[in-house]
């Protein structure tokens, strides 16, 4: 294991320490994350490493660990392409429902998993109840992958945004370009979620830079943002990554 890796998961656990008592904090060990079912991930931005997250895969679900991005680092996106990844990782695998468990006093970690599509539930697996701990779950069946057995590099864009006003033009516009994507060469998946309060994530995958590139500059692309940016969304942000298989853990 790396030291900046090594180093991030010692800060994650000094953290949550400070936060909850021992048997309050599920914390997975390296060995753990170095395990077969296990795909842990760290994020860098010019080889500095930027956040960390990791998936356990199970039968019938996944469970999304050790989740973490520096505080100085957070509201740049970070944090959106690392569940993006996790949660390819988990659909590509054929495993449609992701789990996760966090804690009461974290507030604005609820509110980010809220606004990615998930919601509260019991406790899972071996979990039990406790009442420092907040069991979350989303359903993963309505996202596309097309990969087709790709198994090199990919890129992702994450969009969040929050609209202005839910409209059936608005999400006509959002299916036609859903449709649209499918034809580009290149493209691999999509994934969606838009809530309640206007709140919105989508995550899609590309095989090459270039056929990002492409998506951006198409015609009926460029009109789509023009009326995203003036008229559909209150505020958006979005972010590029690519996405590398790496070695293992250990």
């Amino acid at each position: 294991m790396s030291p900046d890796v090594s180093n991030m998961i010692d800060a994650l656990d000094s953290y949550q320490s400070e936060l909850y008592p021992a048997e309050s904090n599920h914390l997975d060990s390296r060995q753990t994350l170095s395990e077969p079912k296990c795909k842990f991930l760290g994020a860098y931005r010019e080889n500095e490493l930027v956040g960390i997250g990791a998936v356990k895969m199970f039968d019938d679900y996944g469970e999304l660990k050790r989740f973490f991005v520096p505080p100085s680092l957070r509201g740049n996106g970070i944090a959106e392409l690392i569940f993006a990844t996790l949660e390819f990782w988990l659909i590509e695998n054929g495993v449609l429902r992701s789990h996760l468990e966090t804690g009461i006093h974290q507030h604005a970690a609820l509110r980010f998993y809220e606004k990615l599509g998930y919601r509260k539930t019991g406790p899972f697996g071996s979990y039990k109840d406790d009442p420092l701990s907040v069991f979350m779950t989303k359903d993963l069946s309505n996202a596309e992958i097309l990969s087709n057995g790709w198994k090199g590099p990919f890129n992702l864009i994450a969009f969040s945004s929050h609209l202005n006003k839910s409209s059936a033009r608005y999400h006509s516009l959002g299916d036609e370009m859903v449709r649209l994507a499918r034809e580009q060469d290149g493209f691999i998946g999509v994934s969606s979620i838009r809530n309640e309060d206007g709140s919105g994530f989508t995550a899609s995958y590309w095989r090459n830079l270039e056929a990002i590139d492409k998506w951006r500059k198409h015609p009926r692309h460029l009109e789509a943002q023009k009326l995203g940016r003036e008229e559909f969304y209150q505020s958006f942000r979005t972010s590029l990554a690519q996405v590398e298989l790496g070695r293992p853990l250990n």
